[in-house]
């Protein structure tokens, strides 16, 4: 799971296994401490914990003039063959704080093969798994304007 988001890492010498893998015992901080420093070794930006969560974008978004969002959960981004097709909206419900609290820009949650189909009309013709794998691996937005939407 963690390989394609730290392609260069030896996570198998990060987390050893036993011969025995039943008589593993998980310690948190023994988990999870390997796994920050390799990210922290990663380049590009470095954001804290919840500036990936889609309220943080949505504000940020709104304080940089938009009027509204349109989110995607990218191809890359699912676990296994089985959640890639069921392709499942993310929730919206906040997490912290208020619940039930808006969000400052109206959302439209759109299926990644609606996307995909978007994408491909016009002069651009880019799949949603190449635009997530390259800001995945470059570390740059692959912002454009969408074909018809002028």
């Amino acid at each position: 799971m963690l390989h394609r988001f730290m392609p260069e890492a030896d996570l198998k010498d990060m987390w050893p296994l036993p011969a025995d893998p039943l008589t593993v015992e998980f310690d948190l901080q023994a988990l999870v401490g390997p796994l920050m420093r390799e990210a922290g070794k990663r380049k590009g930006p470095q954001f804290g914990p919840g500036a990936g969560s889609l309220r943080t974008k949505v504000e940020r978004l709104a304080k940089a003039g938009a009027v509204g969002v349109v989110t995607v959960r990218g191809p890359r981004s699912f676990l296994d063959a089985e959640e890639l097709e069921a392709d499942a909206f993310a929730p919206l419900q906040r997490q912290d704080g208020v619940v039930g609290e808006p969000f400052a820009l109206p959302i439209v949650q759109l299926k990644w093969k609606a996307a995909d189909r978007l994408l491909r009309v016009g002069k651009g013709k880019r799949k949603i798994s190449a635009l997530q794998e390259a800001i995945d691996t470059k570390l740059v937005p692959q912002s454009a304007e969408l074909p018809g939407s002028r």
